[in-house]
């Protein structure tokens, strides 16, 4: 089976998962049956440590035989040995490594500072109110671990900057997979800081796909996947052409996905507390303390 041939099998993923919002199992109770009792079902066996090759090996082709059905199976290989960074682990950011480990990535880059709110879990992927406090990194490394034991995640809960961009986009260590990233996913919502990435990848010659914002906005159908250049009615996008312009990098090279939605929601004002220590209240100093309202399911889409 062939793969759609306008997009590379890695590329194809990686937008796929900045964009598929999971499907629930129904789930159907057995009626009671008292004259005949019924034979309890066995639950599907998981992989645990002591698992052989072959055991891990067949677990791990049926969990993905639905992809490598719809890639074949050379893209799906392809998939597999693949190395993507995902930087940004919130509303965006979560759901796009959740999706691509689901996918079949076998090797992620987690990378995000910050830790999970309570305000956020209305739009993280996989995270609960048990990890309020923690390192969005590592709730999403152990998380994906669950799903794909096979996979190697790093969790790197750091900010990025401009200073270390070449230690956090270098190829991974394990020479089974890709000297460097097949796609850098910029889930950033900071412009400083996105700008910082994207100039470095430009500079490096590395793929990149950015997300801008999904606050304030609420219609899927407005969704698009663009470049840069092209990306209209998205104050983010707009910030970030004007800075990266200032440093030479082409808008029109950078892959985005963005909404031309009209934003309906404005910054939320901050509070008197705010306003006179600001500094108290960002996560790190000059980092930005304002918030948008933002639809739970918009950052899934985007």
């Amino acid at each position: 089976m062939k793969a759609p041939s306008s997009l590379t099998f890695v590329q194809a993923a990686a937008v796929f998962s900045l964009g598929v919002a999971t499907a629930a199992v129904g789930q159907y109770l057995l009626t009671q049956q008292p004259s005949k009792p019924q034979r309890q079902a066995q639950a599907l066996p998981i992989a645990a440590p002591s698992s052989s090759p072959v055991e891990v090996d067949a677990l791990s082709a049926e969990q993905f035989s639905r992809i490598c059905s719809f890639f074949g199976e050379e893209g799906f290989d392809k998939i597999q040995h693949a190395f993507v960074i995902v930087i940004g682990l919130g509303g965006v950011g979560s759901h796009a490594a959740h999706m691509l480990a689901r996918s079949g990535v076998r090797h992620l880059r987690l990378i995000d500072f910050d830790n999970v709110t309570l305000s956020s879990l209305n739009r993280h992927a996989v995270a609960t109110r048990a990890d309020v406090g923690l390192s969005k990194a590592q709730v999403l490394k152990q998380r994906l671990l669950e799903i794909v034991p096979q996979a190697n995640i790093e969790a790197l809960p750091v900010m990025f900057e401009e200073a270390v961009a070449d230690q956090l986009l270098a190829g991974p260590l394990v020479s089974l997979y890709d000297s460097n990233p097949a796609y850098i996913l910029d889930c950033i919502d900071d412009v400083t800081t996105k700008v910082a990435l994207l100039a470095a990848a430009s500079a490096n010659g590395l793929k990149v796909i950015t997300a801008t914002s999904a606050g304030g906005k609420a219609d899927p159908t407005r969704i698009h996947i663009g470049s840069l250049q092209d990306s209209v009615r998205d104050n983010l996008a707009t910030k970030i052409r004007y800075f990266l312009k200032k440093k030479n990098v082409d808008a029109s090279t950078i892959t985005t996905v963005y909404s031309s939605e009209k934003s309906r929601c404005k910054l939320l004002p901050l509070d008197a507390d705010q306003v006179d220590n600001p500094n108290q209240f960002g996560n790190v100093e000059n980092f930005r303390i304002r918030v948008i309202p933002v639809l739970g399911t918009m950052p899934t889409l985007t």
